[in-house]
């Protein structure tokens, strides 16, 4: 069974969360470099930190499961995304892909731990 309340309490967060990541890039490009770190950093964070709000709002009990997901979240994306953006543009001379891809891949990974929250945990049901 689908619970459409657990799913909106876990997928909100990260996708607000989101909305901040590609704000907070939209403004480092227009800081000097040395200033733009800070944003920059929100930017690869933002996303996994919502998504842990929101899996653990969702799942109050599985506190674990929550840092679990959202940890998995961050590591991945940013090697993949480092990755792709290698495969896709060799040697950039900036990482605005790299930004970009990172928050899909982390809105791609908080839509799945949604999906996952969302389902109905129980006990197994005879026939």
């Amino acid at each position: 069974m689908f619970r459409i309340r657990l799913f909106l309490l876990a997928i909100v967060p990260p996708l607000l969360a989101a909305l901040s990541a590609l704000f907070a890039f939209d403004v480092s490009a227009r800081l000097p470099v040395d200033q733009s770190l800070r944003a920059l950093a929100w930017v690869v964070v933002a996303t996994p930190t919502g998504m842990f709000l929101g899996r653990w709002l969702a799942r109050r009990r599985d506190l674990g499961g929550a840092a679990l997901w959202s940890f998995m979240c961050y590591v991945f994306s940013i090697f993949v995304a480092a990755r792709l953006e290698r495969l896709i543009l060799g040697e950039p001379a900036t990482h605005a892909l790299y930004f970009r891809l990172a928050i899909v891949l982390q809105c791609l990974t908080a839509l799945v731990a949604a999906l996952h929250s969302a389902r109905d945990v129980g006990t197994m049901r005879s026939g």
